[in-house]
C-alpha cells in the first residue's frame, strides 16, 4: 500500500479526533475522513495547525523552519517551561526559567529555548517579579540578540523582539518583526493575539479586537490571559460593557484586570461596581497609584492614554 495515502488518513484522523470525532471514528472511519475533509476549508484548517500545540504544547508549529535541537531532553526542557509560563503565577515562572537555563546548558545552540527565556524573563518584568527591571530589560534584549544569531526564522524569537519593541515604545520596529513572526507562521496563535495587542497600543482597537478574536479561534485551550487582550482592545474601543464581560472569563483577576473592570464600569455611570473593583485592586497592590500604572502601559496615541487615565481616575483610584 503505498505510505502518502496512509500519512493523509493517520493526519485526518488525528486532526478529527482533536475536534471529537473519535466516536464517529469507531462507528465509520472512511465516511467520517470524507465529511472531515469536506469541512477542512471551512472550519478546521486555518486553526489546526495553532490547535494542536495549543492543546498538547507540542512545540511543532515552526519545526520546519526553525534549527532543532538534536538533545532531546533539552527539548523537553523547553516545553515543560512553556506549560509553567503559559500558568501565569511567580512560582511557575521561576521554575520555568530553571527548566529553559537547563535546556540552554545541554544546548548552547538551542535558538528556540533562548527564546524561550526571554519569554519567560519578560514575564516576569511585566509582573513585577524581577528583583532589577532595567537589568531584566538588559538581560532579555540580549538573549534575544543571541537567538537571533543562530536561527532568523524562529517565529518565537521575532515574536519576542515584537514586545520588547513595544515596551521601549519602538513602534516601527514592533510591527518589523511581528510581520517577520506573522509571515514565518501566520497560524501561530501566540503571534496572532500578540498582532491585536499591538493594533490596540496603536490606537486601532477594532482590528485589534479582531485579531484576538482569530487568535482564540485558532487556539481554543489559550492561556486566560488571551481575556484581558481582548478586555483592553474592548476598553480602547469604548466599549465598556464588552470589555467587563471579556474580562469575567479571568478567575482571578490581578490589579491590572480590576483596574480595567473598574475605569470600565466607571465610564457606564456605575460608581458601585466601579469602587468595588476599585477596592479589589487596592488589595491585590496596597501601593497602587493611577500615575506609576499608567507608566506600564504602551499607549502611542495621547487620547488612549488620557482616555485609561482619567477611567481610573473616575473610578475613585489613587492619583
Amino acid at each position: 500500500m503505498n505510505d502518502q495515502p496512509i500519512q493523509r488518513r493517520l493526519a485526518a484522523i488525528l486532526a478529527a479526533d482533536i475536534a471529537g470525532y473519535t466516536r464517529l471514528m469507531n462507528e465509520d472511519e472512511d465516511a467520517t475522513i470524507a465529511a472531515w475533509q469536506s469541512a477542512r476549508t471551512e472550519v478546521i484548517k486555518p486553526s489546526i495547525v495553532a490547535t494542536l500545540p495549543g492543546r498538547v504544547e507540542a512545540d511543532s508549529h515552526n519545526r520546519a523552519r526553525q534549527k532543532p535541537t538534536d538533545n532531546m531532553a533539552a527539548y523537553e526542557c523547553v516545553l515543560a517551561g512553556k506549560v509553567l509560563h503559559h500558568h501565569s503565577r511567580r512560582q511557575d515562572n521561576a521554575e520555568a526559567l530553571k527548566l529553559l537555563d537547563r535546556a540552554i546548558e545541554l544546548d548552547p545552540g538551542y535558538a528556540h529555548a533562548r527564546a524561550w527565556r526571554a519569554c519567560v524573563l519578560g514575564q516576569a518584568w511585566v509582573y513585577g517579579w524581577d528583583e532589577d527591571p532595567e537589568l531584566t530589560l538588559q538581560e532579555i534584549a540580549e538573549e534575544l540578540e543571541r537567538a537571533l544569531a543562530l536561527d532568523e526564522n524562529d517565529a518565537d524569537v521575532h515574536r519576542i523582539l515584537a514586545a520588547l519593541n513595544i515596551t521601549r515604545h519602538n513602534f516601527d520596529q514592533a510591527l518589523l518583526h511581528q510581520e517577520m513572526a506573522l509571515n514565518l507562521n501566520p497560524n501561530y496563535d501566540l503571534s496572532v493575539v500578540q498582532n491585536g495587542e499591538l493594533m490596540t497600543w496603536l490606537g486601532r482597537p477594532d482590528e485589534g479586537i479582531e485579531w484576538i478574536k482569530k487568535a482564540m479561534q485558532l487556539n481554543p485551550f489559550h492561556p486566560p490571559r488571551f481575556w484581558s487582550h481582548l478586555g483592553r482592545a474592548y476598553f480602547v474601543a469604548h466599549r465598556y460593557q464588552d470589555a467587563i464581560e471579556a474580562f469575567k472569563h479571568i478567575n482571578t483577576p490581578d490589579q491590572t484586570q480590576h483596574a480595567f473592570i473598574a475605569a470600565s464600569y466607571a465610564y457606564l455611570d456605575d460608581d458601585t461596581q466601579a469602587a468595588a473593583h476599585g477596592r479589589e485592586v487596592l488589595n491585590c497592590a496596597p501601593d497602587f497609584t493611577v500615575d506609576a500604572h499608567m507608566v506600564t502601559q504602551h499607549y502611542l496615541k495621547d487620547d488612549d492614554h488620557t482616555h485609561h487615565r482619567d477611567g481610573l481616575l473616575k473610578a475613585g483610584l489613587p492619583a
